[in-house]
């Protein structure tokens, strides 16, 4: 999963927020921290399955690849900003 830097907001919503209501852990995930365009780059290249953006970069990425917003953080947590988005190949694997 990309995301941004440990400590960073995103990194606090990932695992205070989403991850906790997926009843997952940090140690469920691996998180590569990285800068959104990179997370972006990274999902279209296949060498993560899923990434946790913020407007503009969800709408970035599905404009560049075949990818679906899975999750959207103000479900959950008045913080709208933030999606985790993932390729529909994934998706499929997945379910």
């Amino acid at each position: 999963l990309a995301s941004q830097a440990e400590g960073s907001t995103a990194d606090v919503v990932l695992k205070g927020v989403v991850l906790k209501q997926g009843n997952l852990g940090a140690d469920d995930v691996n998180v590569m921290g990285v800068s959104p365009a990179v997370a972006v780059q990274s999902l279209v290249g296949k060498r993560v399955d899923a990434a946790f953006l913020f407007e503009p970069y969800d709408r970035i990425a599905q404009l560049v690849a075949p990818v679906k917003q899975i999750y959207e953080v103000g479900q959950a947590w008045p913080f709208p900003c933030m999606v985790v988005i993932t390729s529909g190949e994934t998706l499929a694997k997945r379910k």
